[in-house]
């Protein structure tokens, strides 16, 4: 597997918990050599939405099957677009389009950001890791909700 299935691996080890391997691969009812190979990394492709339903059903450590999906690559999370009127607070689009070209010496036109905004286009994930860079913050925090504070 590719470095991208890090948090995979380390949900599966958490969802394994204090068993050995073979033991919780007939807890769950899969091959122990296959999970051998999961939990070191080496399958070209993610296991199956199948084999991990199976290894949500006997997880340990409150290991769920949305976040074994999520880390396979079977879901994609939501592009939050309430975020970037956070990260562009009372500035217009231009002037926040202007601001991310002085940041991170790339263009994203003010109407492509109101759309990001407005979600009705989701952005690739060249363009959240260009303004996660130009903002200096993670990249996943285009996908949480973040609250917006009101200061009285």
């Amino acid at each position: 597997m590719s470095a991208n299935y890090n948090n995979l691996i380390e949900l599966l080890n958490k969802a394994k918990g204090e068993r050995s391997l073979n033991q919780f691969a007939a807890t769950c009812g899969i091959d122990a050599g296959h999970l051998s190979r999961l939990l070191r990394g080496i399958m070209i492709n993610p296991p199956s939405p199948e084999t991990l339903k199976k290894i949500a059903e006997k997880a340990h450590n409150g290991i769920t099957y949305e976040a074994l999906m999520h880390s396979a690559g079977h879901l994609h999370k939501k592009f939050i677009g309430a975020n970037i009127s956070l990260l562009k607070g009372m500035r217009s689009y231009e002037e926040y389009s202007e601001y991310l070209k002085e940041k991170g010496n790339a263009y994203i036109s003010p109407r492509l950001l109101e759309r990001y905004e407005k979600e009705l286009e989701q952005p690739g994930q060249a363009v959240i890791d260009y303004l996660a860079s130009a903002e200096k913050i993670e990249p996943q925090f285009f996908s949480k909700t973040t609250t917006r504070y009101h200061w009285s």
